[in-house]
């Protein structure tokens, strides 16, 4: 399998959430999320606190600081077989990392300016502790619009350019 870090750069510069409204605690956390986009249904994958602190690991930075609740992908969160960790960004991050593909401040930089830049497409493997399983499944197809508005429970998202239209 292999996934585009051109998408995943693409994501970055165009559909990272900076804030989203906190919903009342459940039993169970929410993982992804299916919303109406301009493009047809998109997933948020919500970046829980966990995961931002194996970002903070990952990049040697306070992940927190960058404001990112979540992500915008084509699917919901896969589950490794192996270790049952869902997949999220720091499974990109920690592949990009391991196989040499961008340095840290490259990919600090991305996440703060929030500008495309270009990739080399890579496997997406778990970044579960000792795991390193790659994800059997496709990867997501990463989406390249900043959702406006509310998601489909009504609750406000934050974003960035969501006044302007889409290139044909």
């Amino acid at each position: 399998m292999q996934f585009s870090w051109t998408y995943f750069l693409q994501l970055v510069s165009a559909s990272l959430l900076v804030g989203r409204t906190v919903a009342a605690p459940t039993a169970e956390p929410e993982l992804s999320r299916e919303i109406d986009a301009r493009h047809g249904d998109e997933y948020l994958w919500y970046i829980d606190d966990a995961e931002s602190r194996h970002l903070s690991d990952l990049l040697g930075t306070d992940f927190g600081r960058l404001r990112i609740k979540g992500v915008l992908l084509s699917k919901p969160k896969m589950q490794c077989e192996n270790c049952g960790k869902h997949t999220g960004l720091d499974d990109i991050v920690h592949n990009a990392l391991q196989d040499g593909v961008h340095s840290k401040e490259f990919m600090i930089k991305v996440l703060e300016d929030r500008t495309p830049h270009p990739s080399s497409g890579h496997v997406i493997r778990c970044s579960g502790a000792g795991c390193g399983r790659a994800y059997d499944e496709p990867p997501p197809r990463w989406t390249w619009d900043w959702i406006r508005g509310k998601d489909t429970d009504g609750r406000e998202v934050h974003s960035e350019g969501a006044d302007e239209e889409p290139e044909a």
